[in-house]
């Protein structure tokens, strides 16, 4: 194989290579959430979206307090959407990394207050 046909095939890889994570990108995206009901645990809907998304939710089970009860109405909103209404208000946040959803604390912004400034 000389250098010009390794190149076309390198790129053409690429191109290939490219396709198929802007497939499973646009999947992540495209999934649509139905959770509804009062009193459900945040592990509750975790695990439903879990199966409603067909993605593995990591969180640490000891930090997020996950018997906090949540009344949700959430009909056919993004994954994105639906897990922000789930986490909102638990100081939690989420990132989506191929096919798992972790659950994470949010950062906090730090304030110049107690902060060793040096004074010259």
């Amino acid at each position: 194989m000389n250098n010009s046909s390794a190149r076309v095939h390198f790129k053409l890889l690429l191109l290939v290579c490219i396709c198929f994570l802007s497939v499973a990108t646009y999947g992540q995206s495209n999934v649509k959430i139905v959770l509804k009901g009062n009193d459900i645990t945040i592990k509750e809907a975790l695990q439903e979206i879990e199966k409603q998304s067909k993605m593995s939710v990591a969180y640490n089970e000891s930090k997020l307090n996950g018997t906090k009860k949540v009344s949700l109405d959430i009909t056919g909103q993004t994954l994105e959407e639906a897990m922000g209404q789930v986490l909102a208000g638990t100081g939690y946040t989420y990132q989506i990394r191929n096919e798992y959803i972790m659950v994470v604390p949010e950062k906090k912004e730090q304030s110049p207050i107690g902060k060793n400034i040096p004074v010259r």
